[in-house]
């Protein structure tokens, strides 16, 4: 694989990245998914299961069922937040790559 055509998979990587952040970003501004997702699951689901978790009446199965759901909303928020830092970093990495093809292409030319 020639270095063209290297960087031309990661810009069409950078690009499928930065799709995902908008994707995350649109979400995140919806008033829909804000109330019931970033607030109804991620805020007040968390709080509930966090104080359902030190209930002395709980078996030690129904505790580790609790908290095993308590890091299923901590695995799902770092999941969306990965999206919008991987997919800035890829907007970076995407200039990058588009300046370091156009040298190569200019390169070719000489």
């Amino acid at each position: 694989m020639s270095q063209i055509q290297e960087v031309e998979l990661s810009i069409e990587h950078a690009k499928a990245v930065i799709r995902k952040r908008d994707i995350a970003l649109k979400l995140a501004d919806n008033s829909d998914f804000k109330e019931l997702v970033l607030q109804g699951y991620l805020v007040d689901e968390a709080a509930r299961l966090a104080h359902l978790s030190a209930d002395l009446t709980l078996t030690a199965e129904q505790r580790s069922e609790v908290l095993q759901m308590v890091q299923a909303i901590g695995f799902f928020k770092a999941y969306m937040s990965k999206h919008v830092s991987f997919g800035n970093q890829a907007e970076r990495d995407l200039r990058d790559a588009e300046q370091t093809l156009q040298e190569l292409h200019a390169e070719g030319e000489d």
